[in-house]
């Protein structure tokens, strides 16, 4: 099996692991995935910045609210924005995905 899709999921990435690691059980394998992903979405909340070398680097950006005009009655009002999640690609991603084109 190869993870060369149009969309990777999380199945997918467990069964490549159970693939090369056929001495694990796989419930053991689908709950590391489960625990990796839960714990970069459990930092990235915490408003941690996740670091996966040589892949990427993530965080969560909160702009300051902005202030807005109601147009029913004319009062300003403050408007919290939504977070952007901050995703930049390592140098060595860049490069390999660049060389690959």
């Amino acid at each position: 099996m190869s993870l060369s899709h149009s969309k990777i999921s999380k199945q997918d990435i467990s069964k490549r692991l159970q693939e090369l690691n056929n001495n694990l059980a796989a419930e053991k394998i689908d709950k590391a995935v489960s625990v990796f992903f839960n714990d970069i979405i459990t930092a990235l909340i915490a408003g941690d910045r996740v670091e996966i070398r040589g892949l990427c680097s993530m965080m969560l950006k909160k702009p300051n609210n902005k202030i807005s005009k109601n147009l029913v009655n004319n009062k300003l009002i403050s408007v919290e924005p939504n977070a952007t999640l901050y995703f930049r690609a390592s140098k060595g991603l860049l490069e390999q995905l660049n060389k690959n084109q």
